[in-house]
């Protein structure tokens, strides 16, 4: 039977094109064989499904998530029971594993990973300066505004303004 389902990545955020380590523990010994063990994350508007390949006889099997563009999840869950792609997970006496994740023992019980793969875009560039003609040394004041929260991290965001023969960064 599985045990639980945790991750060998520590506790934190992972943005998008990171991976996440999945794996799943079972209380002994099994081999799964003929097919694949999907475990399906919830991971907001589409579900991730990680994909563990033929292995055995083992009592863990691990696979990995790579954040994708659109995924956003505030505490990364597995939705349960896991599923066989075809084939059979069983013990060496040929009992098929359950798949049912017991209470508590599911990666958002044991871990806090967060995943965002929502890229930050720039939703419009204003200017709260009235409309008017300003002459040299006079201050227009401009507004990128994005998606979502952003921070800059080095150097300074440029915006090119077209101004005539040449061209203004701010």
């Amino acid at each position: 039977m599985a045990t639980s389902i945790t991750s060998t990545n520590g506790n934190g955020k992972y943005k998008l094109g990171d991976a996440v380590n999945v794996t799943v523990n079972f209380s002994e010994n099994v081999t799964l064989a003929g097919g694949n063990l999907l475990v399906t994350l919830e991971t907001g508007a589409t579900d991730r499904v990680v994909t563990i390949a033929p292995f055995g006889p083992a009592n863990s099997a691990t696979g990995t998530y790579t954040v994708q563009v659109g995924d956003i999840s505030e505490d990364l869950e597995v939705i349960t029971p896991l599923a066989l792609s075809a084939g059979t997970l069983q013990d060496a006496s040929g009992n098929n594993a359950i798949l049912d994740i017991p209470a508590g023992q599911n990666i958002v019980d044991l871990k806090d990973i967060a995943v965002d793969g929502i890229v930050p875009t720039v939703t419009s560039i204003t200017s709260s300066t009235t409309d008017d003609i300003y002459k040299v040394g006079d201050a227009v004041n401009v507004t990128v505004n994005f998606s979502e929260n952003v921070e800059l991290v080095g150097g300074d965001l440029l915006v090119t303004l077209e101004t005539g023969a040449t061209d203004r960064v701010v």
